[in-house]
């Protein structure tokens, strides 16, 4: 056959009548799912031709599979219904309806054993810092778990983890911190940052003023979580010396819930020789 440029037309037309015959053609289940309490759709449910995955529901609960002629097995199931198994005979060219209808069946779930353990109780001022880790305050925080896992070796080493903090080395052979942003007084000058131990305002610089270092008087191992802020600390502790930076130490507690006391001071440094 020669297709010359005039019959291009005649040729397009000839295929799309031919579209719509073969389309009706089709041998095809159209498999329709519903509850059979409610009558509603069922979305999700899996069917089965032959044995072998075919199709899944629409959120009309209908599917559409193309089949050869012939006997068909269809097996419809869905989570928490009863399911369906039944043959289907489907001519050649045509679209067999399949109405089915799942009624609701308990589902029998494997036996679950759970275990929790006790979470000790924290006293209020704990449980305060907590609230704050979870509301995103606009601190820098460090929770046990953190200092577990980071496993420094003194205070010092924490505080210097992203928080903008600078250090010096005290006459001592110890670490002196400073925040770099740390205003006083309207302008930016190097002073000690305040520091709380279990709520207690506690100056390094005044009860140590040879060694003023926090790794004296802390241990990580005594932790519990530490706050920084460089500016702007909750407002309990926005009192005098707060424009230098703030400081929280919160302490581990025993399985009571009790915070202990601060840590006794380290005897001091021996005085340099004259």
């Amino acid at each position: 056959m020669t297709i010359t440029r005039a019959s291009i037309p005649l040729l397009a037309a000839a295929l799309m009548a031919i579209g719509p015959r073969a389309a009706a053609q089709e041998t095809a289940l159209a498999v329709k799912v519903t509850a059979a309490e409610t009558r509603a759709p069922l979305q999700g449910a899996r069917v089965k031709i032959d044995g072998r995955n075919a199709a899944v529901t629409d959120a009309q609960g209908a599917a559409r599979i193309a089949v050869r002629a012939g006997t068909h097995r269809v097996e419809v199931t869905a989570i928490g219904r009863r399911g369906f198994s039944d043959r289907v005979e489907v001519a050649a060219g045509e679209t067999r309806a399949v109405d089915v209808a799942l009624a609701p069946e308990a589902v029998r779930l494997d036996p679950v054993t759970a275990t929790a353990e006790a979470t000790p109780a924290r006293s209020p001022m704990l449980q305060a810092f907590y609230d704050r880790v979870r509301s995103h305050s606009s601190g820098k925080f460090f929770t046990r778990e953190y200092i577990a896992r980071r496993n420094p070796q003194q205070f010092s080493d924490l505080l210097l983890d992203r928080t903008g903090m600078r250090w010096q080395y005290t006459r001592g052979g110890h670490r002196r911190l400073r925040f770099r942003t740390a205003v006083s007084g309207g302008g930016t000058r190097d002073c000690p940052p305040r520091y709380y131990i279990n709520g207690v305002p506690f100056e390094v610089e005044t009860v140590s003023p040879g060694d003023p270092s926090p790794d004296l008087w802390v241990h990580v191992d005594e932790i519990e979580g530490v706050e920084v802020y460089p500016q702007l600390p909750p407002i309990q502790y926005a009192g005098l010396g707060a424009g230098c930076g703030v400081i929280l130490i919160w302490l581990r507690e025993d399985a009571r819930g009790t915070v202990p006391a601060a840590p006794n001071p380290p005897p001091p440094p021996p005085s340099p020789n004259p």
